[in-house]
């Protein structure tokens, strides 16, 4: 169950207090996301600090989430670097996509997506 939205924090790096377990989608893998593997590898080399040095195996799914009228697909990326950010799929229904590259701010999986989810237009 979500947290009544009028609760809920204002900005994304304060989404580390919400206590949240996010519903599965029915097939919780990559192979369901509307958005190719190769065309998230290529928003990771458009978007990453790699650039065309982004390698596919730092690329790693982590599950699915509904929330709400949304569904999400979510990987976390590893640049060489070392820094860790989120990649998250979003698909309103309609079928609008969003495809998103951003920095983790030490939230859990579920934390992020309802951070996301309650935050962005």
């Amino acid at each position: 169950m979500l947290p009544p939205k009028e609760s809920l924090p204002k900005k994304v790096s304060e989404f580390h207090r919400v206590q949240v377990e996010l519903e599965y989608l029915p097939e919780d893998s990559a192979a369901s996301c509307p958005i190719s593997h190769d065309d998230i590898m290529e928003y990771i080399r458009a978007e990453s600090a790699d650039l065309d040095a982004a390698k596919a195996e730092r690329l790693k799914f982590i599950r699915t989430a509904r929330v709400e009228n949304a569904r999400y697909w979510l990987w976390t990326y590893n640049e060489a670097a070392g820094s860790e950010c989120y990649i998250f799929v979003r698909e309103r229904a309609g079928g609008e996509t969003y495809l998103a590259l951003t920095n983790m701010y030490g939230l859990s999986p579920d934390q992020y997506l309802l951070a996301y989810h309650h935050l962005s237009p």
